[in-house]
């Protein structure tokens, strides 16, 4: 790598990015590219917002794009209407790829989401979900991501790879993880009881590392699809006592029986059916509390090389 051009480079995952790829060698250089120019640790920063239409994206001198930039899902999102995703996620990849291949670029990393295979059913419970899955995306956002997939394998540049990785966490995120951790703190996240479901999820440093590994591998990583996910799959209590631990809080013994959770949730749903807004506690909710997603990274530490660090804390 010479010069790389990094999407999303102002993000969360992006600016660690770009931090390791200046690490990696001293002489490589990093664009970074997003809708507004701030400063970073880039040598140099292309603003384009990819999902306008008119998006001007020049990458000539570029061997390698990382490309990141995304719209973030909603907590809850009607089926059926990608119209928030669609411009960002599936146009902006296909204008960005379009570009790449009349520049020549030779390697293109594209990150992605287990959203794009979905979190349905599969037929042993008892084992994590693999690359083996066929993609049947739930949700917009989804088959929004799952449709950008195949722009870029389907695209005419020398090597390209696919990275879905499971919830990311780490110290400076903003999503649910940091969000579940202040309701704790602030009394507000009741101890639900063990049902034994798992969530899977990759510290960004992790995630980062991963990017950078599937570019610089020397195996066939051209044309693969690779989960990212750390074999650290907890249930949703125990990551409500690991959090509480973590942030210094006593343990609590008792938990909220389910049942209980059940009713709120169905007393939320009415009332958001007759007011027209979204409730803290509704059946949508529940099912995100309680149910599974737990993938496997095996194939991407077998071909590619990742290595996972499982003990690192969830905020930091």
């Amino acid at each position: 790598m010479k010069t790389c051009l990094v999407t999303g480079a102002t993000g969360f995952v992006g600016r660690r990015l770009v931090s390791k790829l200046a690490e990696l060698k001293s002489d490589v250089q990093v664009i970074g590219a997003g809708r507004r120019e701030c400063d970073g640790p880039w040598n140099h920063f292309s603003e384009v917002d990819l999902g306008q239409p008119d998006a001007q994206i020049s990458l000539e001198g570029v061997d390698t794009v990382f490309h990141l930039a995304s719209k973030a899902h909603a907590v809850s999102e009607r089926p059926g209407d990608d119209s928030d995703y669609r411009a960002v996620i599936v146009d902006g990849t296909r204008r960005l790829v379009a570009a790449a291949e009349v520049a020549g670029v030779q390697r293109f990393l594209y990150v992605s989401s287990v959203k794009a295979m979905g979190e349905g059913d599969v037929a042993d419970k008892s084992q994590p979900i693999d690359e083996t899955m066929s993609p049947e995306p739930k949700t917009p956002y989804g088959c929004c991501k799952l449709e950008a997939e195949g722009i870029v394998l389907e695209s005419s540049i020398p090597h390209v790879v696919v990275l879905r990785p499971v919830m990311v966490y780490g110290f400076g995120h903003k999503g649910n993880l940091v969000r579940m951790a202040e309701a704790i703190r602030k009394g507000r996240f009741p101890p639900i009881s063990e049902n034994n479901n798992r969530r899977s999820m990759v510290h960004v440093n992790d995630l980062v590392e991963a990017c950078v590994q599937a570019i610089i591998s020397r195996v066939n990583s051209n044309r693969g699809t690779y989960i990212i996910a750390n074999g650290k799959a907890l249930s949703t209590r125990e990551l409500y006592d690991e959090l509480r631990n973590e942030m210094g809080m006593r343990p609590i013994n008792w938990s909220v029986p389910r049942w209980v959770l059940f009713f709120g949730a169905k007393i939320g749903d009415l009332i958001g059916k007759i007011s027209g807004r979204r409730m803290p506690l509704d059946s949508d909710i529940i099912d995100k509390l309680l149910g599974s997603a737990w993938y496997t990274g095996r194939k991407g530490e077998d071909e590619l090389g990742i290595s996972y660090q499982d003990d690192r804390g969830f905020l930091k």
